[in-house]
């Protein structure tokens, strides 16, 4: 209704607002301000509506702020610390080297007792790289350079001014490069060790493919400077002394060379021993490629050589047993030797001029061979003798277990008094079928073997027991133990085995004597020979020692042992000496077994150490040959001890 008043009243917020009806035109009203709600709520105020119009409320206040937390204890929100809490943080990690980091009043960090780095100071800190020579192990290298001096600026960070990176080709030699081009610097051939040749660069580094050195053993002229090994000057100081330098030949290997030049300092012992005068030499060295049986071949092609083994360079070394040849004469000629070898054993060879003026040119092959082989012509294992072939002849038999004239009869190697008469006389108590050369009717007659008494055949004639005669005769009986540490030097210390004989004649010589005898310790045994005259020959005297007096005082550290299975002979024509016996082999060794158990030497040249001087050949010459013979046996020292199990003597004697 016009005219009447109206009166409204509106509440906003907390006090409403009170507008008077009649009011001309619109009033707004307003709105309550928001509260200050930590929780930031907004209050809209309602306006009033005022006669016709209706009064817009005015907008909500903001919501209010969180309150302030600084001072808990905790960082949280925008807070680098709170207190004493720190989070973690220190100078260094906030950019200083050293110092006490606090937290201000408004959490913040509080820096002012860090200290900041001072560049020059001597030491890398913070953020710098180095610090004046201090260049933390870094190079121009590290830095990605190829060479070059890293140097540190006045901020300290890395000088890189001196570094530069290698181009090979550019025609300088820089860097890690030894050579660029054709620059080679000052070098040579020489200059790296060669005797002459043509040094390159290859890739910037020396090639010395083109090289060359001469060798002064191979005639040949290796460095292409028109002279031959002793010829050329860069021989000179092997040639004057073949141990200076010594040369290789491998196993297997064959090497050609010459003598021609060289010095004659050097001497083996199987030349001289043949009446020889040495010449000029060469040694090489080999190392045995597996244990067995090294075999050398020397061919001499143009002077006379012999071969020999050493256990090092023969001016400090020693000349290896049986491991010599110098017996084929003149051009052409061919020496073997074969020694026991174990694998990695190092050998020195020394090719030797039987003469002064045996000089020349050879072809010298090496090759070890895991076992001995009846027939490949090199005497090794158990072998006898080897020919190079499995025939029997004259010079060795199809088995290689026995030669025709070594003093011993091996019937197993197919010796008898019918092949071989001088290891195997005429049996006298038994008509042998060599006897039947009469007709079949009176099929027995002396032969020219046969000796005065005991021949069996019924018609001898004249001349029987008047030609001579070389045969065996043998030890009867059981073994006999030696008497353990009883020897003083005389015969009546020693245990004696028998040894009968009925044959009738003059002894001209003995040339061997074989015994088969099981000892322990070697060094303890001295062997005699007594003939039925009485005459005694020593054989040998406590190995591996030269005692003053023939009193059994004292005993050789030779600890080898004697087996039975390899029995030992003692003969003039050996090539070692009994006094050697066993010298290389060890403890366990047993002398004659074939290796690596032993040192496959069998035969000995008698020594009879302090003992009266007398020799097989000579020692029994005039006596007569029937009676007993005696193998005597001594020890001299108790707790190794053994036996002798049989004994042949081999003896020539005439009518």
């Amino acid at each position: 209704m016009i005219g009447r008043s109206l009166v409204a009243l509106s509440f906003l917020g907390a006090a409403g607002m009170l507008v008077a009806c009649g009011d001309s035109g619109t009033s707004a009203g307003g709105g309550d301000q928001g509260g200050s709600d930590p929780q930031g709520g907004t209050n809209s105020g309602a306006g009033n509506t005022g006669g016709q119009n209706v009064g817009a409320g005015s907008e909500g206040g903001n919501g209010g702020n969180a309150p302030n937390d600084c001072g808990n204890g905790t960082v949280d929100g925008g807070e680098d610390c709170d207190g004493a809490n720190l989070d973690g943080a220190t100078c260094e990690s906030e950019g200083f080297v050293s110092g006490t980091l606090a937290c201000a009043a408004d959490c913040s960090f509080d820096t002012a007792d860090c200290a900041a780095a001072a560049c020059g100071d001597g030491a890398i800190n913070g953020t710098e790289d180095c610090d004046g020579t201090l260049l933390g192990g870094e190079t121009c290298q590290t830095q990605g350079f190829d060479s070059g001096t890293l140097a540190c600026s006045n901020t300290c960070s890395f000088n890189t001014k001196g570094c530069s990176n290698i181009t090979c080709g550019d025609g300088t030699i820089n860097g890690t490069e030894e050579c660029d081009g054709t620059m080679l610097g000052a070098n040579t051939c020489a200059t790296e060790g060669f005797d002459g040749g043509t040094l390159v660069c290859t890739n910037c580094q020396l090639d010395t493919a083109g090289c060359l050195t001469e060798d002064c053993v191979d005639n040949v002229d290796n460095d292409a400077d028109a002279t031959i090994d002793c010829l050329d000057t860069n021989c000179a100081a092997e040639c004057a002394d073949a141990c200076n330098t010594v040369p290789t030949i491998t196993d297997p290997g064959t090497e050609t060379g010459t003598t021609t030049g060289h010095a004659d300092v050097l001497t083996n012992s199987c030349g001289a021993a043949l009446g020889g005068t040495s010449g000029p030499e060469v040694v090489y060295q080999t190392t045995a490629a597996m244990a067995g049986f090294m075999h050398v071949t020397l061919t001499s092609a143009t002077a006379d050589h012999g071969i020999s083994a050493w256990t090092g360079c023969p001016s400090s070394g020693t000349e290896i047993p049986n491991a010599c040849s110098d017996i084929d004469f003149g051009n052409n000629a061919v020496e073997l030797i074969s020694l026991p070898v174990t694998a990695g054993q190092v050998v020195h060879l020394m090719v030797d001029g039987f003469a002064n003026a045996s000089a020349g040119t050879y072809t010298l092959d090496v090759e070890t061979v895991a076992t001995a082989t009846c027939g490949d012509g090199f005497v090794d294992g158990g072998e006898f003798c080897d020919d190079g072939n499995t025939v029997n002849d004259a010079t060795c038999n199809a088995t290689c277990t026995a030669a025709c004239g070594d003093g011993v009869c091996t019937a197993a190697g197919g010796e008898s008094s019918c092949t071989c008469a001088a290891d195997c006389p005429d049996d006298v108590n038994t008509c042998s079928g060599c006897d039947c050369t009469f007709a079949a009717a009176n099929p027995c007659q002396c032969d020219d073997a046969c000796i005065q008494f005991g021949d069996c055949c019924a018609n001898e004639t004249a001349s029987c027991g008047v030609d001579s005669a070389t045969f065996n005769i043998f030890s009867t009986g059981a073994p006999v133990a030696f008497a353990d540490g009883t020897y003083n030097g005389t015969i009546g210390s020693m245990v004696c085995v028998p040894i009968p004989t009925v044959s009738e004649g003059t002894v001209t010589s003995v040339n061997s004597v074989t015994i088969a005898a099981a000892h322990t310790w070697l060094g303890d045994v001295t062997f005699k020979l007594i003939s039925p005259a009485g005459t005694a020959v020593t054989l040998m005297s406590l190995p591996g020692t030269l005692e003053a007096l023939d009193n059994g005082n004292g005993s050789s550290s030779e600890s080898s042992n004697l087996a039975v299975a390899n029995p030992i002979t003692f003969i003039a024509t050996a090539a070692t000496s009994a006094e050697s016996m066993g010298s290389t082999i060890g403890d366990a060794g047993v002398v004659c077994a074939a290796p690596p158990a032993g040192d496959g030497i069998c035969q000995f040249i008698p020594n009879a150490g302090a003992a009266a001087a007398g020799t097989l050949a000579t020692g029994f010459t005039g006596q007569t040959s029937t009676g007993t013979w005696q193998l005597c046996a001594g020890d001299s020292v108790a707790s190794d001890t053994g036996t002798i199990n049989s004994v042949t003597v081999n003896l020539t004697i005439g009518g």
